[in-house]
């Protein structure tokens, strides 16, 4: 006997019990080559870059031995300043390395999840992210919303394979009232 779905609730709770993201948090391979991409590629600041070697909550939270652990939060900016909200943080353990994760180089998997960006210059990214090298799986392509809207999108895989998806909404692109 497999095992069973949790009861869910008849009504979703008066008090909602999770807020705006606050942060995603990446596992990486090398730091320095992920802040090539975040921080140097796609502009993120840094709000935040330490080690954790010796927190033993760290560990626990992610079900990990002690190990090394360096690790960079990044922020965007919301409404022309950095947000607190939506911020990516890069965590690279080693001494021991957790296993990689395989992932395809153009498609998804159940249980991926995508990072996904607003930028105000898709092409840009897109010639960046080529000359890092890594995998674009689809270029930027315009998109018409359901339900309304258009934007520019395209999609690539970063140095660890994590699915990016960055979104140009119109206006700010040429052609996007036609």
């Amino acid at each position: 006997m497999g095992p069973t779905a949790p009861s869910t609730p008849a009504t979703p709770p008066a008090t909602p019990l999770a807020g705006p993201l606050r942060r995603a948090a990446l596992f990486v391979r090398d730091l320095d080559r992920s802040l090539t991409l975040y921080r140097d590629a796609l502009g993120l600041t840094l709000f935040k870059e330490a080690r954790a070697d010796q927190h033993a909550v760290l560990f626990r939270l992610l079900g990990l031995a002690p190990a090394k652990v360096r690790f960079a939060i990044l922020q965007g900016a919301a409404d022309g300043g950095p947000s607190e909200l939506g911020m990516l943080g890069l965590f690279q353990v080693s001494d021991p390395m957790p296993g990689v994760l395989r992932r395809p180089d153009h498609s998804v998997r159940v249980g991926e999840v995508a990072l996904v960006f607003l930028t105000p210059a898709v092409d840009v990214v897109a010639a960046r992210v080529a000359a890092l090298g890594l995998t674009i799986v689809c270029p930027p392509t315009r998109f018409e919303v359901p339900g309304g809207g258009l934007a520019r999108e395209m999609t690539f895989r970063d140095f660890d394979g994590a699915l990016v998806n960055m979104i140009q909404r119109a206006p700010d692109w040429p052609g996007a009232r036609g």
